[in-house]
């Protein structure tokens, strides 16, 4: 795993997602369940101590990737539409993270659901995140910042992002918001171990 790793800058390294990673599956197919969801923790148990932060990015949909990436995590956040099948969800989902973490990772600590893909100009998506918010006001799982649906944001992967172009700096600042309650929750559970 660390000759995969591609320096960005002098704080950010990034692993790349490969066209190997799509074949995994067939190469795990003969392994246990527990083994082929330990793969990536193994893989990623000598690099942790050289980094203050791991952030593993998949699709959050139940699968082997899902799964090894929950397994090697100390935390999790997922992206969360407002619509209404997906605010539906909620519950499955939590229940599946609870599953993973009785099997294979019981230090796991849910930080949060992000709204992502918030359209702000519909009524309706307006009144799912209300009732997102009020069903989970005790817990506090669903976080204050908020991804709004933009053309820049559907675009980003394929087109980038600067930070000096207006429209750019604005949907950059989402994300960062997002990130900096991300680690603030993290500090949080981290001093509540203490």
């Amino acid at each position: 795993m660390a000759s995969s790793i591609v320096h960005l800058t002098d704080n950010l390294d990034l692993i790349p997602g490969t066209f190997d990673l799509m074949l995994r599956p067939k190469l795990t197919r003969s392994w246990t369940f527990e083994n082929e969801s330990r793969l990536l923790a193994t893989l990623l148990a000598p690099l942790k101590s050289d980094y203050d932060l791991i952030i593993i990015d998949t699709v959050p949909t139940p699968s082997v990737y899902t799964n090894n990436a929950i397994v090697a995590s100390d935390y999790v956040m997922i992206p969360l539409q407002a619509e209404e099948e997906s605010t539906n969800n909620i519950q499955n989902y939590i229940s599946y993270l609870i599953d993973l973490q009785e099997q294979f990772n019981p230090g796991l600590d849910m930080i949060g659901f992000v709204p992502y893909l918030v359209d702000t100009d519909s009524a309706t998506i307006k009144s799912n995140l209300e009732e997102l918010y009020k069903e989970h006001e005790e817990d506090n799982l669903v976080f204050q910042n908020i991804i709004k649906r933009s053309n820049k944001v559907s675009t980003w992967s394929k087109n980038g992002i600067t930070e000096h172009k207006g429209y750019d700096k604005k949907v950059l600042s989402m994300y960062e918001n997002v990130f900096f309650e991300m680690l603030e929750r993290i500090i949080q559970l981290e001093n509540e171990k203490e």
